[in-house]
């Protein structure tokens, strides 16, 4: 599903949407059916 908030020039730039403490690991990214959250285990 495209994000319509996302303006034309920003189209392919990096952002930062989630961190982690300091050692720890990212893993099971996992979306929402209608594709607006994402879970994301620490």
């Amino acid at each position: 599903m495209p994000n319509k908030n996302i303006k034309e020039d920003e189209v392919g730039a990096a952002y930062q949407f989630a961190s982690a403490p300091k050692e720890a690991e990212m893993t099971g990214p996992c979306f929402t059916p209608d594709e607006t959250t994402l879970f994301l285990s620490v």
